[in-house]
């Protein structure tokens, strides 16, 4: 039982360095558009724009928080996306795009294996 808590101990780091890496690529390729397309000025934008990119601030906001609290990181980013696809419910998934979702899912592993090993400590 031991060795199985160690083993456990060791993917719950290799996951959330993995998780954690892939949210610093995103957001470090957000910035490099945002820097070279600007940030959209939310008075010029639609309704529907507005929502959009609402929802994408929330998924940012999800990358940021994943370095310290996986459990709100995993909320945030995938019901950012969640709420991206049911305003924009044509999209199509590109490389970059999909990678969101995934470290949502990445992060919520995490947290759940973390909670997962607290509970088997106290036992």
């Amino acid at each position: 039982m031991k060795e199985l808590k160690i083993m456990l101990v060791k993917v719950v780091k290799i996951l959330r360095w993995f998780a954690r890496i892939l949210a610093g690529l995103l957001i470090l390729i957000l910035l490099a558009f945002f820097v070279g397309e600007g940030i959209p000025n939310p008075v010029h934008l639609s309704h529907r724009e507005l929502l959009l990119f609402i929802a994408f601030l929330v998924m940012i906001s999800g990358l940021l928080f994943g370095w310290r609290k996986e459990g709100i990181s995993s909320l945030l980013v995938l019901g950012g996306f969640v709420f991206f696809v049911v305003i924009n419910h044509g999209i199509r998934l590109n490389f970059i795009f999909a990678t969101i979702p995934l470290t949502g899912i990445l992060f919520l592993i995490v947290w759940l294996l973390k909670k997962k090993l607290r509970e088997t400590i106290y036992e």
